[in-house]
């Protein structure tokens, strides 16, 4: 997955807005230098890992599991929704302002710090304050 983000919006792109990747343990992440380096062998980015149980040293990324938990309750499949309804999820979450960062949103913090083709990519899109849903609501089929 992280080649084909570095693909679409090039090394450069990628290294500024990925410069360090924080995560767990997850056997997604397990062979580090394979997520590290492209497929020139070069580094990219460096992976940090957080302890088991310590959701404390990434407090931020808790925060977004807080809100996808108001949007699928615990024991909801994410095989029942398609990308299109997880970026529409991610998209209001990620437009929730955060006291963390000034009242800001992640998306409009996103806006000025990275490339725009880089939000489309993932396709995001900022949603107005007024029209935030977090609950089932807006996944309901």
């Amino acid at each position: 997955f992280l080649n084909s983000i570095e693909h679409a919006n090039g090394t450069f792109f990628f290294c500024l807005a990925f410069s360090l990747i924080l995560t767990d343990r997850g056997g997604e992440f397990q062979i580090p230098d394979a997520l590290e380096c492209g497929e020139d062998n070069l580094i990219r980015t460096s992976i940090y890992y957080c302890d088991p149980m310590c959701s404390w040293q990434k407090p931020h990324c808790e925060k977004n599991h807080e809100y996808i938990r108001k949007i699928c309750p615990k024991g909801t499949s994410f095989d029942d929704y398609s990308q299109k309804e997880i970026n529409l999820m991610m998209s209001h979450i990620n437009s929730t302002p955060r006291q963390s960062l000034g009242g800001l949103s992640p998306m409009a913090l996103a806006k000025i710090m990275l490339p725009h083709e880089l939000l489309n990519f993932f396709a995001l899109t900022e949603i107005p304050a007024d029209e935030i849903v977090l609950t089932p609501a807006l996944l309901k089929k």
